[in-house]
C-alpha cells in the first residue's frame, strides 16, 4: 500500500436469519445442538396427529430416534446430547413415574426414578448429574450417588467436572449452589422483589454466570449476573415480560427470550429484529421460546412457535448469526 493511503474500512457483518425446518402440529419441550448441522429436539403435539418425541435434524432432513418403550409418548422433559452415541433424556414413564434413560448409539438403558423428573447435566458418559426433590445424584459410569442439596432445584448447568451450577429456591427465596469438585457451595444472592420467587435457569462457569427467575406465576422476572464472586441484579428492559430462556453470547453478554429476543451487553439492552424467515411457509410467527448457542461458533439455534387461524400450529427451527 502506498504511503498516505488509508485502508478501506470493513463493515461489520449484518445479522442473519436462516430458516431451517418446521415441525407441524408440534412443539419442543427441549432441544440440544452439538454443531451447525446437528440438532436434537424433544417435544409433544398440539393435535391427535402421531408425532415422535425425539427427532434429529442433520441440516437437510429430520430422522426419528425410537425412544424406550417405558417412556410415555410425548413426555420427554430433559434432553442432553454430547454425541450421537451419548444422549440422555428424562421424562415420565407409562406408569406415570419419573425415569432417566441413556442412548449409547445402539440401545437405551433406562432407570426408574423416585419423585419428580430430574433436570440433567452431563460432562461425559461417566460424569452425569441429575437433580430433583432437593437431591443431586451423580453417575460415575457404574452407579449413582446421592447428595442432599440446600435448595429445591429447577436447573443444573455443567461447565466441567469441577464447575457445576444448580439453581432453584430455598423456602420463599431464590438459591444457587456451585459444585467445585468436592462439595456444593452456597452463594449469596438477593432477588429484586419481596415476593416468593425462584431461579429457573443458569448458565456459565465459576468465574462468570447468568441466571434468571420469577414468581411462580411468571410475574416479577429478574436476571442475575455472577462475577467477582457475587451475584448482582441486571435491570431488565421495560419491554421484557416473563422470560422463557437465556443464552450466553460468548462475548460477555447474554440473550434473553421473552416472546421476542433481546440482547444485553455492556449495560445496554437491544431488541433483536425477527424478520420473516425466508423459505418459511408460515408468515405469522407467534412467539420465540428457546435459544441455544452452536458450540464453537457465534451462531444460535432458535425455536419459534407459529399460529394458523389464531391457534398454535407448530414450530419453526431457525439459525441466527449476529
Amino acid at each position: 500500500m502506498l504511503a498516505g493511503m488509508v485502508a478501506p474500512a470493513h463493515a461489520a457483518p449484518k445479522p442473519s436469519w436462516k430458516f431451517q425446518s418446521q415441525v407441524k402440529h408440534g412443539f419442543f419441550t427441549s432441544f440440544a445442538t452439538t454443531g451447525p448441522t446437528d440438532v436434537w429436539t424433544a417435544g409433544g403435539v398440539f393435535s391427535s396427529e402421531k408425532t415422535a418425541p425425539l427427532r434429529h435434524w442433520n441440516g437437510t432432513k429430520w430422522t426419528v430416534l425410537k425412544t424406550p418403550r417405558e417412556l410415555y409418548p410425548q413426555m420427554i422433559e430433559g434432553l442432553v446430547v454430547k454425541r450421537a452415541d451419548d444422549i440422555w433424556i428424562s421424562g415420565f414413564s407409562v406408569k406415570n413415574a419419573a425415569l432417566v434413560a441413556h442412548w449409547d448409539g445402539t440401545k437405551w438403558t433406562v432407570r426408574s426414578w423416585s419423585g419428580e423428573v430430574p433436570v440433567l447435566g452431563v460432562v461425559s458418559k461417566t460424569d452425569v448429574w441429575a437433580v430433583s426433590d432437593g437431591v443431586a445424584r451423580h453417575f460415575d459410569g457404574r452407579s449413582w450417588r446421592a447428595q442432599r442439596l440446600a435448595l429445591n432445584p429447577t436447573a443444573v448447568f455443567v461447565a466441567k467436572s469441577d464447575d457445576v451450577w444448580a439453581v432453584g429456591s430455598s423456602g420463599r427465596r431464590p438459591a444457587a449452589l456451585h459444585w467445585d469438585g468436592r462439595a456444593w457451595r452456597k452463594t449469596t444472592l438477593h432477588a429484586p422483589t419481596s415476593r416468593r420467587v425462584q431461579l429457573n435457569d443458569v448458565q456459565g462457569t465459576a468465574k462468570s454466570a447468568w441466571a434468571y427467575g420469577d414468581a411462580s406465576s411468571g410475574a416479577d422476572p429478574f436476571l442475575l449476573r455472577w462475577s467477582g464472586g457475587k451475584w448482582r441484579n441486571v435491570p431488565l428492559d421495560r419491554r421484557i415480560g416473563a422470560l422463557s430462556d437465556i443464552e450466553e453470547d460468548g462475548s460477555g453478554g447474554v440473550y434473553a427470550v421473552s416472546n421476542d429476543l433481546f440482547h444485553y451487553r455492556d449495560g445496554k439492552w437491544t431488541k433483536v429484529r425477527l424478520p420473516k424467515l425466508a423459505g418459511s411457509p408460515f408468515k405469522w410467527l407467534a412467539w420465540m421460546d428457546k435459544i441455544t448457542r452452536v458450540p464453537g461458533t457465534r451462531s444460535f439455534w432458535t425455536e419459534t412457535e407459529y399460529l394458523k387461524n389464531m391457534a398454535p400450529a407448530g414450530t419453526v427451527l431457525a439459525r441466527y448469526t449476529p
